[in-house]
């Protein structure tokens, strides 16, 4: 299952960014809304919250990123790509216009909207349209032998939080307030049994044995 990791799974942001240039680097801007959304699921927002992202929930300010329902600061890495990587989500929200291969090609203009995530024709995308813009994202990746699936990237962010978090503080592995607060996303608040935690924290070690972390 080796081969799992390397064509799903995403080490650490700056990873995940680098494929995506690579794979869309003859496209322009035609993939920005899946690249803006691979980034911030990524970084830990449930694919079902985005919809709800404001364009104020990037504060370029402070240059913090707001989660779309908790409104509490979104941590972000202190990596070297930081900085390109808020520019590039930036620059995604003020954007007026983007690339397209529809209709024979040419550029659409972004609907007036207060979301993030908007279209020509949508002013507020909603969680399926979200999900599925990952199609035509993957048939430009697959040249490269990579896929993209939502649940995968976020639970590559997660992973490298989970790791953070004990390389500073322990091992989390017996912890179930802990296990439960990494491994409960918004959108699953229902009781989850421990041994689902141990589950998921047993593939986690698998990642961080491939990954070398």
């Amino acid at each position: 299952h080796e081969y799992i990791y390397d064509m799903y799974y995403f080490r650490d942001i700056e990873e995940l960014w680098g494929v995506m240039c690579e794979v869309f680097k003859e496209r322009g801007t035609e993939f920005d809304t899946f690249k803006a959304a691979a980034i911030l699921v990524w970084l830990g927002i449930d694919l079902n919250d985005l919809p709800d992202m404001l364009k104020t929930d990037l504060d370029e300010e402070n240059e913090m990123i707001l989660h779309p329902v908790t409104k509490q600061e979104v941590i972000f890495p202190p990596v070297d790509l930081r900085d390109r990587i808020y520019s590039f989500l930036i620059s995604y929200r003020d954007a007026d216009s983007y690339d397209t291969k529809k209709f024979g090609g040419g550029v659409f203009q972004y609907t007036q909207s207060k979301y993030l995530f908007r279209s020509y024709k949508n002013a507020h995308f909603t969680a399926t349209q979200l999900r599925n813009i990952s199609s035509s994202a993957n048939r430009v990746a697959e040249e490269y032998s990579r896929v993209f699936q939502w649940n995968r990237i976020y639970a590559s962010g997660l992973y490298y939080r989970i790791n953070q978090y004990e390389k500073e503080h322990g091992s989390i592995e017996h912890d179930m307030n802990l296990l439960g607060m990494f491994f409960t996303c918004n959108q699953k608040q229902e009781v989850q049994r421990e041994i689902s935690f141990i589950r998921k924290y047993n593939e986690y070690q698998k990642f961080k044995s491939h990954v070398g972390f």
